[in-house]
């Protein structure tokens, strides 16, 4: 599913996407009303490979801890974020096998 540049994609349309369990790739790039408490609506997603959350400005390491349970997370774009390299390095460790990019 890709929402690119979805100007009123806001946690209360993310709480929607929840439904979609099976769904394993999500693009909310550029979707700047996207915030760390947005994020917490994507935790029913388990199926979820692949996020690309880049230039979503709103998003900080606060909202990384929402992404921490999602191990079926391979791929995430952060890019253009608030996220530091610390909360990224944070992630990694708690993600595994997901390549984070930018690399902490």
């Amino acid at each position: 599913l890709e929402l690119t540049g979805c100007k009123k994609v806001t946690g209360a349309g993310l709480a929607l996407l929840a439904a979609l369990t099976a769904l394993e790739h999500l693009t909310l790039r550029w979707c700047a009303v996207i915030t760390d408490t947005g994020l917490a609506r994507l935790k029913p997603l388990t199926a979820l490979r692949h996020l690309d959350l880049m230039g979503c400005g709103e998003v900080t390491d606060a909202g990384l801890d929402n992404l921490s349970e999602m191990k079926s997370l391979k791929q995430l774009f952060l890019a253009h974020s608030e996220t530091t390299g610390t909360g990224r390095l944070f992630l990694r460790q708690a993600l595994g096998e997901c390549t984070i990019t930018p690399d902490p």
